[in-house]
């Protein structure tokens, strides 16, 4: 019974996270309890052995510690003490798509929907001005199903690689449904753009760049989607003023590059007043930092910049810097790097130049899970909460498929 309910729990997922983070994050709670459950019952030893997961801990285990010596330990654990149930959450998508061999397909099924679903409603707003739930359209922005939250960049572009997963893990795929979803994802990119995100927009072209560069069966065929989507995004951008008033002028004018503007800011002054609050908070305590969710706090003393002030700083690497310094950073900055250097070396491994021994085999699935974590943690890009329970839902959904990946190799 407990199976088959985090198997549906698994499945249903996308749908989840178009609902909202309380139902996401619920699931992701039942399924870390289950695998901790399981995982104690079975003596599952050997997936604590995994590098990734053990530097993962790590980082958890320090977050908590650093909580625990913040001014306001009961705010700071909020966010700390129970981040580990998205590691859990990851080993329990690893664990049963071992257990049932369909799941990765019927998942698939169930993505590809959702983001079908997500797209037709989107457009729908876009040109009526309303979607099927009657969430009206902003003025220079939409929204689509998730209403008030403008997150539909966000959703469509961070889990465009996962899909592209699933298209690259099936053995056979009929050339007539596979130009069909191609043509598809060229509504994906477009809308995107239409979205008036900006930071989902970077994220889809480096995703693009990725799976363009080191997939071997789809480089040629995404290269022509993305240059179609391409040229009519310049079109909309010139015959649609809100799109350019949206994704050019309010940019340009927010950076500094305008007739207005004395001076360059970085992404925006608000945004720069958020970073310098949290470089301040930085150079007070540069090794450790202050603590998970301190800086909403903190950034109101006078001695922070309170004109700075904020939730979080808007961007994952300072909001770690300021909260969790050099040590936390470190973890995270180090996955970063890796994934980097992966790419990198295969770059090399390419035009034959030898830089280390190891031999890194991408295969095109585990491209797209590594576009996946790349985007996610591009660090030059305003970004929201580092510790929101909806970003880590889809920052770690992936990692389960790369943990079951990795392991089916090595097996």
């Amino acid at each position: 019974m407990l199976d088959k309910i985090n198997l549906y729990l698994i499945i249903f997922f996308p749908i989840f996270l178009v609902i909202g983070p309380a139902i996401s994050d619920t699931a992701v709670s039942i399924l870390a309890l289950s695998y901790i459950f399981i995982a104690i019952k079975e003596k599952r030893i050997i997936d604590f052995q995994s590098k990734i997961i053990l530097f993962l801990i790590f980082f958890w285990l320090y977050c908590i510690f650093r909580s625990l010596l913040s001014t306001d330990p009961l705010l700071s654990l909020e966010s700390s003490l129970f981040y580990g149930r998205f590691i859990f959450f990851s080993l329990a998508v690893k664990y049963y798509l071992f257990k049932f061999d369909n799941l990765k397909f019927n998942f698939g099924y169930v993505i590809w929907g959702t983001i079908i679903f997500v797209t037709f409603d989107s457009f729908f707003q876009f040109y009526f001005g309303f979607n099927i739930l009657n969430y009206k359209a902003d003025e220079y922005r939409i929204s689509g199903i998730f209403g008030d939250e403008y997150v539909l960049g966000a959703f469509l572009s961070r889990l465009l690689p996962l899909c592209f997963y699933f298209i690259a893990i099936q053995k056979k795929i009929k050339s007539g449904i596979f130009l069909l979803a191609m043509f598809f994802i060229i509504f994906v990119d477009i809308l995107i753009y239409l979205a008036g995100e900006r930071t989902a927009f970077i994220y889809l072209i480096l995703g693009t760049m990725i799976i363009v560069i080191f997939t071997q069966r789809y480089r040629l065929i995404r290269s022509m989607a993305f240059s179609l989507s391409i040229i009519t995004i310049i079109f909309s951008t010139f015959y649609l003023p809100n799109v350019k008033t949206r994704m050019v002028d309010y940019t340009l004018e927010q950076i500094g590059i305008s007739e207005k503007s004395e001076q360059i800011y970085f992404f925006s002054i608000k945004h720069q007043a958020h970073f310098e609050s949290a470089y301040l908070m930085f150079k007070d305590n540069m090794i450790f930092g202050h603590g998970p969710k301190m800086f909403r706090k903190l950034c109101q003393l006078e001695k922070y910049n309170p004109d700075g002030c904020s939730t979080h700083p808007h961007n994952i690497y300072i909001q770690l810097l300021s909260e969790t310094g050099l040590i936390g950073t470190f973890f995270i900055l180090s996955l970063f790097s890796f994934i980097l250097f992966i790419f990198i070396y295969n770059i090399a491994k390419f035009f034959n130049i030898k830089i280390v021994q190891n031999q890194f085999i991408l295969t095109d699935p585990k491209v797209c899970l590594l576009a996946s974590f790349f985007v996610t943690l591009w660090p030059f890009v305003p970004t929201g909460n580092f510790f929101a329970n909806w970003t880590n839902c889809i920052m770690y959904l992936p990692l389960g498929f790369y943990l079951y990946e990795i392991t089916k190799k090595n097996n």
